[in-house]
């Protein structure tokens, strides 16, 4: 019994990390279309690509936005949250870091 438990939670750890890699892939993906569409905005002078170019900007800055609050669920998916000094997570009641 307990070398499935093991097993299954080294492909779970496994799956972890690997979706932890690709989400800092997309950000750092992301954070490069962001400035190179930032580059070809500074060069261009027609209105119908300056146009362009700020609705891809917006779109990757929605994107990177995106990205930066699954990153945030990843991290702290199994982590306390404080707020206002009180933990507030299920079955936890404690106020900044004392067990209760």
């Amino acid at each position: 019994m307990s070398l499935r438990l093991s097993s299954a939670r080294r492909r779970e750890k496994a799956a972890r990390e690997a979706e932890r890699r690709e989400l800092i892939a997309s950000l750092a993906s992301t954070r490069t279309l962001i400035q190179q569409a930032y580059g070809g905005f500074n060069t261009v002078s027609d209105s119908d690509l300056i146009e362009s170019y700020v609705f891809e900007i917006n779109a990757l800055q929605a994107r990177y936005s995106y990205l930066l609050r699954r990153v945030e669920r990843f991290y702290y998916q199994n982590q306390p949250l404080y707020l206002w000094g009180l933990c507030v997570e299920k079955g936890v009641n404690d106020t900044w870091g004392t067990q209760s």
